[in-house]
């Protein structure tokens, strides 16, 4: 999206420069509306003509929408003669309002002016099929003109050219969906991509890199039901170069950051399964039942389907005395009932974990103490405090080459990070300090070791943790040497500002605030509205933080709840904000 829009300015120049007359003094284009009947739901298919003596500008921007602009159409044709669209999606209904908006030139070019059309969803012609646009040719040299890949190979924000790739090429697809603000996915680009062994593992793959903020992300990572990020899905190769996202398989997905090697371990395993999809795979890895059933749990709870990770579990505990599997179940039910994990049963179970632990997974080990922290209310404080116990145990267990535990996503500082829950769950802040102080030791420890001076993701965590463990001024320079380093980046401003809020220093928060908000878009936009809001609050001025959030949250609109992506809830929390405010301002 963001090379799009550095290419707009001359391409804003060229049409304004035609534009002699007003929008409704061009006569309206052609909507024909038809069905897809290759789509398994219902697919809309759209061909826009122009009027006579007319043609469309392919090259300027062009959209469809729906459901208020939260719903876009995919273009699939893009000539001087028509213009294509279509979309498959179990929410569009007949006669929903769809807007269009595209560029008109009149044959003598005499102009070219943008023209917004609002049509009703009702087939009125015989379409099945669209013609592909000219980007989508086989001829390499045609695939999707003027597009690019980035530095390491990846199509950026470009779903269409990356099937285009795959049906020419046969090569499966891997989708990265990353955030600028995400530590662990900064460090796949800073210590992981520009690697040799990374490009020469994926010179088999098409890949492609999706931002997660971006409203180009939010069909597709709704349809994988991507929880959290990074996340890496591998992709069955398409036939058709046309292929929607509904008819897209996952073959597999990476979660969290790992390490290169272990990274292209996991992308060498997805690449041998390329053919199966994962329900195929479990029947086809017979040896490494377990390990898989393992992997499909993870993937399950990540998408929070807990009636298949309790399936999952059963099958598991059925062939395996693995605690892992006996504890998930435990799991899944706390969610709905924390008081579970006080029945004799799962009681009988931590402490089996606990007294075994030298012989436990890394990844039961890991379940125990989220439930131990998690749900403190139900356990004593010397049951909670067996969690550093377990902490203890993994920490033997670190490689010293990655400095992290093999097979899980776990580095040195990721585990003193968890001493830090348990502090905060036996409510002990001495002890919680003293944890923060072990973070901040690892991270540096990281840092040296990877000479990662200069990586946003772990000196983003170090910079935190030196501020909670009270050394501010340590804090604050990393801060302003990273503000210094990305002036328009608002990571390190809305991560400051948080900082200087709480330690009440309100002019400089307000500041980084202001500018948190400036160079946020998306979803980071939502989080640092909220901040500033309550950066607002501190410094009494609650009528302004309610005039500017509400203006705000007019601008920003809605996104569908249907789609599983994280903006509803920072949407929520941007709400509850505004609800405080205005409460206050009626006191």
């Amino acid at each position: 999206m963001r090379a799009l829009f550095f290419s707009l300015p001359v391409l804003v120049f060229s049409i304004v420069s035609l534009n002699t007359r007003a929008e409704t003094q061009v006569p309206d284009f052609t909507v024909q509306v038809g069905q897809d009947q290759n789509a398994k739901a219902q697919g809309w298919l759209l061909n826009f003509l122009p009027p006579a003596k007319h043609h469309f500008n392919k090259d300027a921007p062009m959209s469809v929408t729906a459901l208020d602009g939260s719903v876009s159409f995919i273009k699939v044709g893009a000539k001087p003669e028509h213009v294509g669209f279509r979309l498959s999606d179990p929410r569009l209904k007949e006669g929903m309002e769809i807007t269009a908006s595209v560029f008109l030139c009149d044959q003598a070019q005499t102009y070219c002016i943008k023209k917004k059309q609002t049509f009703s969803l009702k087939v009125n012609s015989d379409l099945t099929a669209l013609e592909p646009a000219d980007a989508q040719v086989t001829s390499a040299k045609k695939v999707s003109k003027g597009a690019k890949k980035d530095a390491y190979g990846f199509w950026d924000n470009r779903l269409e050219d990356a099937i285009i790739e795959s049906a020419k090429t046969k090569k499966p697809i891997l989708i990265g969906f990353f955030g600028i603000w995400c530590p662990p996915c900064n460090l796949f680009r800073e210590t992981v991509f520009p690697t040799q062994k990374f490009k020469q593992a994926t010179q088999k793959w098409v890949l492609l890199k999706m931002d997660v903020d971006a409203k180009e992300s939010f069909e597709l990572k709704s349809h994988f039901k991507v929880g959290g990020y990074p996340t890496i899905v591998a992709v069955q190769a398409v036939k058709d170069p046309n292929a929607s996202i509904s008819s897209l398989s996952e073959i597999d997905r990476i979660v969290g950051f790992y390490p290169t090697d272990e990274f292209v371990h996991l992308l060498g395993n997805a690449y041998l399964e390329r053919g199966l999809n994962l329900e195929e795979k479990l029947a086809a890895r017979k040896k490494e039942y377990l390990g898989t059933l393992k992997q499909l749990i993870e993937v399950d709870l990540e998408k929070k389907e807990f009636k298949e990770v309790v399936k999952l579990s059963d099958d598991g505990a059925a062939v395996s005395q693995d605690h892992y599997f006996a504890l998930n179940k435990i799991y899944v039910r706390a969610n709905e009932d924390a008081k579970v994990v006080k029945e004799k049963q799962a009681v009988d179970l931590v402490d089996a974990i606990w007294t075994n632990r030298a012989n436990e997974q890394p990844d039961t080990l890991l379940r125990t103490i989220d439930i131990l922290t998690s749900h403190s209310e139900q356990f004593t404080k010397s049951q909670i405090a067996r969690a550093n116990d377990l902490l203890d145990q993994l920490a033997k267990e670190v490689e010293p080459a990655t400095l992290s535990v093999p097979g899980v996503e776990l580095s040195i500082a990721d585990i003193d990070s968890l001493r830090v829950d348990v502090a905060v769950a036996l409510d002990d802040p001495a002890l919680e300090l003293q944890a923060y102080s072990r973070v901040v030791a690892s991270y540096k420890e990281l840092i040296q070791k990877f000479k990662a001076q200069n990586s946003r993701g772990y000196n983003l965590e170090l910079a935190y943790a030196l501020w909670k463990s009270g050394k501010v001024d340590e804090a604050k320079a990393i801060y302003e040497r990273f503000i210094v380093l990305y002036p328009k980046e608002f990571t390190f401003y809305y991560a400051a500002a948080k900082m200087y809020l709480d330690l009440k220093i309100l002019p400089t928060a307000r500041d980084y605030a202001e500018k948190a908000v400036k160079f946020a878009y998306g979803d980071n936009k939502l989080r640092s509205m909220e901040r500033l809001m309550r950066v607002m609050i501190a410094q009494g001025e609650n009528s302004e933080a309610l005039k500017r959030g509400r203006e705000f949250f007019q601008e920003v609109g809605t996104v569908s709840s249907d789609l599983f992506v994280r903006t509803n809830r920072y949407v929520q929390a941007f709400k509850k904000a505004l609800d405080e405010v205005q409460k206050e301002n009626h006191k």
